[in-house]
C-alpha cells in the first residue's frame, strides 16, 4: 500500500526567456526534489531582434544539459505557431508579461500530459526563471503540498 507520501509526483516547470540570468540555478535548487522537469527554453534572438521569433537558447540548453544527471529534464523548444497558438487563446487582450504566461502555459500542458503509469497524484511546482528553493527537502516539499487540499475529484 502506498503512503501519501509515496503517491506523489513532482514536475516542477519553469522557462528560459531571452535573458535566464539564474535559470541553472532554479532548475538545480529543484533537481533533487522532483520527479521529472519541464523547461521551456525559448526567447528572442538578441543577436537578430529584429526578426521578433523565438528560438532556442543555446547556452541554457548546454546549462540544461550539465545539470540533469538523472535524465529528469525534458528540454521543450516550442515553434513561433506553439506560442502564437497558446498566446492567442490565453492572453487577454494581447498581454502576455514578455511571454511568461505563454511559456508557462506550454510547460503546465506538457507537465498535464506526461504519462503517468502509476497513477500517482501530479503535483506541479512552478519557478519562474529568477525562483530557487532554499534548503528544503523532498519529504519537506510534500508536506507543504499535502496541507492543500485535492480538488482534481
Amino acid at each position: 500500500m502506498q503512503t501519501k507520501i509515496d503517491n506523489v509526483e513532482i514536475i516542477g516547470i519553469t522557462t528560459c526567456g531571452t535573458y535566464p540570468t539564474w535559470i541553472d540555478y532554479t532548475i538545480a535548487s529543484m533537481y533533487n526534489n522532483i520527479d521529472k522537469v519541464v523547461v521551456i527554453n525559448a526567447g528572442y534572438d538578441i543577436d537578430h531582434p529584429e526578426k521578433g521569433a523565438i528560438i532556442p537558447l543555446e547556452r541554457e540548453h548546454k546549462l540544461i544539459q550539465n545539470i540533469d544527471i538523472n535524465n529528469k529534464i525534458i528540454e521543450i523548444n516550442p515553434t513561433q505557431e506553439q506560442i502564437d497558438q497558446i498566446f492567442s487563446t490565453t492572453c487577454k487582450q494581447g498581454q502576455d508579461e514578455f511571454g511568461r504566461s505563454t511559456s508557462m502555459t506550454l510547460a503546465t500542458q506538457v507537465a498535464h500530459n506526461l504519462p503517468n503509469p502509476s497513477n500517482k497524484k501530479k503535483w506541479i511546482l512552478k519557478l519562474d526563471s529568477d525562483q530557487i528553493l532554499y534548503q528544503i527537502s523532498r519529504s519537506q516539499l510534500i508536506g507543504l503540498i499535502l496541507q492543500y487540499p485535492d480538488k482534481s475529484g
